[in-house]
């Protein structure tokens, strides 16, 4: 019984362990967009403006 319960002990704590990982990968995952984004509209505006001059 005590291997058992220590080797779901075990199976949570590698669970919480990934889960964790899993959230940090998220919280990752909007700063690159909104930067990605920004670089994006950035060049656009840019390539808007400097374009249209003769």
């Amino acid at each position: 019984m005590d291997k058992r319960l220590e080797k779901v002990e075990d199976s949570y704590a590698i669970l919480v362990k990934d889960i964790a990982d899993l959230k940090g990968f998220k919280s990752l995952i909007i700063p690159m967009v909104v930067a990605f984004l920004s670089a994006v509209v950035t060049l656009g505006l840019r390539g808007f403006f400097l374009g249209n001059k003769p």
